[in-house]
């Protein structure tokens, strides 16, 4: 059972837990609000199921933000309550925010990606199991793989090349070694974002 996609994000929850006082801070809010509802979801579960022996329950949270994470786990003993993490688990969501990344060629591309994947999504997810782990729970993912998406959704020319990205074979490389990175680091279940769907400038 888990409880929302990355539920904590909304303005819903933010604006929620401002107005029941949980924190001035809209981001530690949301947060909270988001923990407080999860364990209220999941004791519902319970009941009807009989106990918690049959469910796994999962909260979402931000996997680049570890401060938060750790600091939500212990708000009202909310790691006690659920037995695993869910992060969003993407790679390549910086180039589409890098000036000038349309001229690059795909070589470039996919070394930025490879570079990317090794130092910046290794220490996201590490940091990730760290805070799993010393809560003994597990560290899931509900939705993972590339994230090739254009900040200006209109520039044509990176379009046309994350576009040409996604049909290279280096893609499958690339894909082998972020999930590698995330078996190695301690990760578990990860779900793949979408398998097959058509090229948009809103993903891919």
């Amino acid at each position: 059972v888990e409880y929302g996609d990355d539920a904590w994000a909304s303005e819903y929850a933010k604006v929620q837990g401002q107005v029941q006082k949980l924190s001035e801070d809209p981001k530690t809010a949301g947060l909270r609000f988001s923990a407080m509802r999860a364990a209220e979801v999941f004791s519902i579960f319970g009941q009807e199921f009989g106990g918690q022996a049959r469910l796994t329950r999962i909260w979402s949270g931000p996997i680049d933000d570890p401060k938060a994470l750790d600091e939500t786990r212990e708000w009202q003993g909310t790691a006690k309550k659920i037995d695993a993490l869910s992060v969003r688990a993407h790679f390549g969501q910086d180039l589409g925010r890098t000036a000038g990344a349309g001229t690059m060629s795909l070589a470039d591309l996919f070394m930025s990606l490879n570079d990317e994947i090794e130092k910046t999504r290794r220490a996201e997810v590490r940091e990730a199991v760290r805070v799993a782990r010393s809560n003994r729970i597990l560290l899931v993912s509900h939705r993972s793989g590339q994230s090739l998406v254009a900040g200006d959704q209109a520039d044509e020319a990176l379009n046309r090349l994350f576009d040409d990205a996604n049909r290279d074979d280096r893609m499958r490389e690339a894909y082998t070694a972020f999930y590698r990175m995330w078996r190695d680091e301690g990760g578990s279940l990860a779900v793949h974002a979408s398998d097959c769907s058509p090229l948009r400038a809103d993903g891919r």
